[in-house]
């Protein structure tokens, strides 16, 4: 067991540390660190999926703060563009192609020659966009860095890069191997916290201050006329309870399977309108649970900022640790997450609600009580596992004793 542990992490750290400490080698990148004015040209590299975007837009708006004068380039991959576009702090958002999807080295020559495109893709993009252009390169991913955003950060030959130190966790030790050499401000792992925190220590490294923790949402005027459009033709008034289910995740582990029967259970205590959200490839799912009330909204393949204008409309969003749950956290929503994590689970776990819950002011998190079947630390399995032992029953519990602490309606 012991022999194949190493051999996964040799491979990771053959996959994700090779070809960033490759690059840096051959171009021979280092560049002196200098101290940083208030008038500067700041890169942001931010490679991470929606609701981790969601936690970090605190950092944004305190690092305008802090940096009036300054220009701010922010990079981010396609699925985020449509929530970091709009954003006030930025100057400038640059989107990179997908980068690669599966977490671990491949055996399948395919996609290992997929990646090694990915890195010529990124030494491109950042010879072609941002090299030579700034003061200072911010990569702020705390966890291991699997889509290469260090390489782009060091690719900017920018005199001062700052990022978390490769010895935050032990994951991280071994894919991203070496990293600390790239970079002339390592930052220390740090205390466990929120995400929506840590990444605020990055400002008050550079000497800055934080006066809010608080994330953001930003959608423009047509999005808010499209969710008008979406909500008359769903043959909503305004006046009705609107409840959002996120029934979806980006993992299996922690897509909870009984939305059906939470629906049943609410519907004679409550008078609202059940709205589905269905991202892509859950739409059959979304339909399914639909069919369970008459009254039910399904709402799928509609722009981010759109999904967030119509969340704003709700009571209450019930659901999965997801991207949607964030964003209803950013809207003001009170929120029910039903988390794959178990009680006494480590904290700083990538599903830990401790240090990726929701934020939103007015919460309930409902977890597992125990471990299931050879789960330590946190559920294991690639399936809904430890979250199936989360009843029906508990989730409608929380649901009612939210609404009714709440004294002002969303």
């Amino acid at each position: 067991m012991r022999s194949k542990v190493k051999f996964t992490r040799l491979l990771d750290a053959i996959k994700y540390a090779a070809p960033t400490l490759a690059v840096a080698a051959y171009r021979r990148l280092s560049v002196p660190a200098r101290p940083l004015g208030t008038s500067l040209k700041i890169l942001v590299v931010r490679l991470d999926g929606i609701g981790d975007f969601i936690l970090f837009t605190p950092f944004l708006r305190e690092l305008r703060r802090n940096y009036p004068d300054s220009k701010i380039t922010l990079v981010v991959i396609q699925s985020v563009a449509p929530l970091a576009m709009p954003c006030p702090y930025v100057n400038e958002v640059l989107v990179l192609n997908p980068g690669p999807a599966d977490k671990a080295i491949s055996r399948n020559l395919k996609k290992s020659v997929e990646f090694a495109r990915y890195v010529g893709y990124l030494v491109d993009f950042a010879d072609r966009l941002l090299a030579g252009r700034f003061d200072l390169a911010i990569q702020p991913r705390w966890d291991v860095d699997s889509q290469l955003a260090t390489l782009i950060t060091v690719l900017s030959r920018a005199p001062r890069t700052v990022g978390y130190s490769e010895k935050t966790s032990p994951e991280k030790s071994w894919c991203n191997i070496g990293y600390n050499h790239l970079l002339t401000d390592v930052l220390p792992p740090g205390p466990e916290q929120h995400e929506a925190e840590r990444s605020l220590d990055i400002i008050r490294h550079l000497g800055g201050s934080v006066e809010s923790t608080a994330p953001e949402i930003w959608w423009s005027a047509e999005e808010r006329i499209h969710a008008d459009r979406f909500l008359v033709k769903s043959r909503l008034s305004g006046d009705e309870r609107l409840i959002a289910f996120g029934v979806g995740a980006s993992s299996p582990r922690r897509q909870w399977p009984f939305y059906c029967e939470l629906i049943r259970l609410l519907a004679p205590d409550l008078n609202f309108v059940p709205l589905i959200l269905a991202g892509p490839g859950e739409e059959r799912l979304a339909r399914q649970i639909a069919d369970v009330s008459s009254a039910a909204v399904l709402m799928q393949q509609m722009p981010l900022g759109v999904v967030a204008a119509v969340l704003s409309r709700c009571a209450l969003f019930v659901g999965n640790d997801s991207g949607p749950m964030h964003l209803a956290s950013a809207v003001g929503l009170p929120v029910v997450e039903i988390s794959c994590h178990p009680i006494g689970g480590d904290p700083g776990h990538v599903n830990s609600p401790d240090r990726l819950g929701p934020v939103a002011q007015q919460k309930a998190i409902v977890r597992p009580t125990m471990f299931s079947e050879n789960c330590k630390g946190g559920c294991c399995e690639d399936i809904p596992h430890c979250i199936t032992t989360i009843t029906p029953e508990e989730v409608a519990s929380q649901v009612m004793q939210l609404l009714a602490s709440i004294k002002t309606p969303a």
